[in-house]
């Protein structure tokens, strides 16, 4: 019955606990450290999403998703000044690397 799912993990706490051991084995992980930045983001937790998500970048700082993720968590947080700083750095980023071409 339902009783016994509420001792069980929410599949969001499922998902998070196995990207947590993913990174504990293999720290960098941009993927799960996105992963883990989206869920937390969910669950409104500004400061853990806004952490995995640079760590995300650290790795792969061309990562878009964790870019943008990283911003909507700094608006979502009410740091907007440093949201628009980091948007424009993103965006200078991005238009540089499409002129190389890579």
């Amino acid at each position: 019955g339902p009783q016994a799912d509420e001792v069980k993990l929410t599949p969001t706490e499922k998902k998070k606990a196995k990207l947590l051991k993913q990174t504990d084995r293999k720290f960098e992980n941009p993927e799960a450290h996105f992963e883990l930045g989206q869920l937390y983001q969910a669950d409104g937790l500004w400061s853990q999403a806004e952490h995995h998500y640079r760590i995300a970048l650290n790795f792969d700082p061309a990562h878009r998703n964790a870019q943008a993720g990283r911003v909507k968590v700094l608006l979502g947080s009410g740091d907007t000044a440093r949201a628009k700083l980091l948007a424009e750095e993103y965006m200078s980023q991005a238009s540089v690397s499409a002129a190389g071409g890579s």
